[in-house]
C-alpha cells in the first residue's frame, strides 16, 4: 500500500485585526509588511534624535571653548596691561631716583647715597623712599669711578618698584667744579685766581708768596680787557732760591717782572711758564718761558645776590640757615653740610678738623687772630663770601686749609698760609686791604706787599679733591641704560 505524504499545513491569518495577511513560521516569527515599515521608521527617528543631540552637544562644547578662550585672552590682556603699567611706574620711579641723585651730587659730589624706608617721603637730600601711593624709589647706589682735581666720575644705579614690578636704571655722570674754580682751563692744577676788573695788580714780596717747590701753584689774573691793565710781579729783596710765583702765570694782560735790591746772583721772579699778552723782562723766568696769549679764561662766576646761595644752603635743611647779622661758629668740629649766614660769619680756630662743610656768608667771613684750620685726610672746609674774607693771621704763621671763593677782597692782616685754592676778585694786605675792600671787584689797583711777613698761598690738590659741599658744580650725564631686576 502506498503511503501518501501530506504537505505541511500552512495557516494564513490576520493579526491584530488589521486585515493584512501575516505569515507564521513555525509559530515563532510573524512577518507583517506594516510592522516592518513601522520598525524602520522608528529606527530612522531614533537615529535622527541621536544626531541632533550630538550636534547640540558639539555646539555647546564649542561655545564653552570659545567663551573660555575669550575669557582667557581677556584676562591675559588685562594682566599684560597691568604688568605694563606696573613696569612703567617702576621705570618712572627709578628715573626719579636718578634725577634726585644728580641734584644732590650737584651740591655735593662726594655724596654716596642714603637709605630710606618705604614710608619715608622724599624731601631735600632724601632720595630713596615713597614718591607716590605704592610707588617707591627702592634703592639708589652711587659708585665713584674716578676722582680728580677737575671732576668726579660716578655711576648711579636706581631701582624703582611698583607692586610686583622692579626696574633698575644706571647712569654715568661727571660732576666738576665750574671752570673758574680750576684755573685757566689749560691745566688740571688750580691755584690762585684773581679776577680784578679794569686796574692793574702788583704782587710784591721778598718770600715765595704763591706756591713752592713741593706744591707749584698757578697764578691767574683776569684783569680788564687786554691792554687796559697789567700784572706786575716784583721780587723786593734778593735771594737766589726765592721766587714770588712758583708755578705758571696766566693772564691776557701784559706781565712786568722786576727784581729790587738784587744780590748780583742769578735770580728769578717766576719759576714756571708765563702765558700773557706781552712780557717785560722775560729773563726772570726760571724753568719755563714766555708764551703769547691765545687762551680763553672761563666766565666769571655770578655772585651778585645771596639768593642763589641761600637756596643751596636751605636745600640741606632749614637748621643750617642762620638769619642773623653776625654769627660765630664756636665748634667747627660738629659742622656737616652747608651753612648760610645772612650777615658776617666768624670762625673759631679748629686745628686738625675732620668735617666736610661749606660756610656761605653774605656779609663776609673772618678768621680770628692766630687762626689754625688744618684739615685731616678726607676733610675740607669751603668758604663762600659775598663780601670780603679777612685772615687776621698771627706771629705763629697760622695755616688755613680751605677752598675759598671771595666776591670782593681776600685780606691778610698778618702772616698766614692758605692751603687749598683761592678764587677772588681782589687781594690785599693790612691797611691797604682795608682801604680797598667792599668795592665789588674793583679792588686790584694796589700792591699786594705783606712787608716781610710770610704770606703764602699753596694749591693743595688733595684738599681740592675733597669737593666742599655747596660749591658751584656742574653735572654732565654721560650715559643712561636700564635693565629689569625682577617682576
Amino acid at each position: 500500500m502506498k503511503k501518501r505524504h501530506k504537505a505541511a499545513k500552512r495557516s494564513v491569518w490576520t493579526r491584530g485585526g488589521c486585515g493584512l495577511p501575516c505569515l507564521q513560521d513555525g509559530g515563532r516569527n510573524f512577518i507583517s509588511p506594516r510592522g516592518s515599515l513601522l520598525r524602520k521608521s522608528e529606527i530612522l527617528l531614533r537615529n535622527d534624535r541621536g544626531q541632533a543631540a550630538l550636534l547640540a552637544i558639539t555646539l555647546i562644547l564649542l561655545l564653552v571653548i570659545l567663551t573660555t578662550a575669550s575669557l582667557t585672552v581677556t584676562g591675559f590682556t588685562k594682566r599684560a596691561s597691568s604688568t605694563q603699567l606696573e613696569r612703567a611706574q617702576a621705570f618712572y620711579a627709578a628715573e626719579a631716583g636718578i634725577n634726585r641723585a644728580l641734584a644732590v651730587l650737584q651740591r655735593d659730589p662726594m655724596w654716596s647715597g642714603s637709605a630710606k624706608s618705604e614710608d619715608d617721603q622724599v624731601d631735600g637730600d632724601e632720595v630713596e623712599g615713597a614718591v607716590a601711593d605704592g610707588v617707591y624709589i627702592e634703592q639708589v647706589e652711587v659708585e665713584w669711578d674716578s676722582v680728580s682735581a677737575t671732576d668726579v666720575t660716578v655711576t648711579i644705579r636706581s631701582t624703582g618698584r611698583y607692586r610686583g614690578a622692579r626696574k633698575t636704571l644706571a647712569a654715568g655722570a661727571t660732576i666738576s667744579y665750574d671752570p673758574f674754580m680750576c684755573g685757566a682751563g689749560v691745566t688740571n692744577r688750580g691755584g690762585v685766581h684773581i679776577y680784578g676788573d679794569y686796574d692793574s695788580l702788583t704782587i710784591e714780596n721778598d718770600d715765595c708768596t704763591i706756591g713752592d717747590n713741593n706744591d707749584p701753584t698757578n697764578l691767574i689774573f683776569a684783569g680788564g680787557y687786554p691792554g687796559t691793565s697789567s700784572l706786575n710781579i716784583v721780587k723786593s729783596n734778593g735771594g737766589a732760591n726765592k721766587v714770588v710765583v712758583c708755578g705758571n702765570v696766566y693772564t691776557p694782560q701784559e706781565v712786568f717782572l722786576a727784581i729790587d735790591n738784587g744780590t748780583g746772583h742769578e735770580e728769578y721772579v717766576v719759576r714756571g711758564d708765563v702765558f700773557a699778552e706781552s712780557i717785560i723782562n722775560a729773563i726772570y723766568i726760571e724753568d719755563g718761558g714766555y708764551h703769547p696769549w691765545d687762551l680763553t679764561l672761563p666766565e666769571r662766576p655770578v655772585l651778585e645776590t645771596a639768593d642763589y646761595f641761600r637756596k643751596i644752603a636751605k636745600s640741606y635743611g632749614s637748621a643750617n640757615y642762620i638769619d642773623i647779622e653776625e654769627h660765630t661758629f664756636t665748634d667747627m668740629s660738629v659742622l656737616n653740610g652747608v651753612y648760610f649766614v645772612q650777615g658776617t660769619a666768624t670762625l673759631s680756630p679748629c686745628p686738625n678738623y675732620g668735617v666736610r662743610a661749606t660756610i656761605v656768608a653774605a656779609g663776609g667771613v673772618v678768621f680770628p687772630d692766630d687762626c689754625d684750620f688744618q684739615a685731616r685726610k678726607g676733610a675740607v672746609l669751603g668758604i663762600i663770601s659775598l663780601s670780603d674774607i679777612t685772615i687776621n693771621g698771627g706771629n705763629g704763621n697760622p695755616r688755613v686749609d680751605a677752598v675759598m671763593l671771595c666776591r670782593d677782597t681776600l685780606r691778610f692782616a698778618d702772616a698766614a698760609r692758605i692751603n687749598g685754592s683761592v678764587t677772588t676778585w681782589g687781594i690785599g694786605y693790612g691797611g691797604d686791604a682795608e682801604a680797598h675792600g667792599h668795592q665789588r671787584g674793583k679792588v686790584s689797583a694796589y700792591a699786594f706787599s705783606p712787608g716781610g711777613k710770610p704770606v703764602k698761598m699753596i694749591y693743595d690738590e688733595a684738599l681740592f679733591k675733597c669737593y666742599p659741599p655747596g660749591m658751584p658744580y656742574t653735572v654732565t650725564v654721560d650715559s643712561l641704560a636700564n635693565h629689569n631686576l625682577a617682576f
